[in-house]
């Protein structure tokens, strides 16, 4: 199950122990979107007991992690990893990312349709995206 959701009144804590013991115990969680959607200490309660296989977390509740945070008491560490909230920064995943936010800038300056979402959330999200957008505007006028 990969997470790619924003958090909000519906996605907060969205997977915890009951919904966790739902899963397959082969199960592989990841999260991508927003460290609350997962509670930690649910999640390492259930990796502890093998109610699901592993997890991969490129988000954490608190960020940088606290000291008292449950993931740092998993019993057995190959079945936990935790990313620094970079997974999306690969250089191809980045080169895509602002070929993509072109595209839909020019198409916007063009009148052509196009999914202007995907600007709104990385401006929105992402500082550094919002300032090399704002950078490509500049030139595309």
């Amino acid at each position: 199950v990969s997470i790619h959701a924003p958090l909000n009144k519906y996605t907060e804590n969205l997977f915890n122990y009951e919904t966790l013991k739902k899963m397959k115990s082969s199960a592989v969680l990841l999260n991508l979107g927003r460290g609350p959607i997962v509670n930690d200490a649910d999640l390492v309660k259930a990796l502890n007991e093998g109610v699901i296989a592993a997890a991969g977390l490129d988000v954490i509740t608190t960020e940088p992690v606290a000291k008292d945070n449950p993931l740092l008491t998993i019993k057995d560490s190959n079945k936990l990893i935790v990313t620094p909230h970079v997974a999306w920064a690969t250089y191809e995943a980045r080169t895509r990312l602002m070929d993509e936010i072109y595209l839909n800038i020019r198409a916007y300056m063009d009148g052509r349709a196009k999914c202007y979402w995907i600007i709104y959330i990385f401006i929105m999200n992402m500082w550094t995206v919002r300032i090399l957008v704002i950078a490509r505007v500049r030139f595309l006028k």
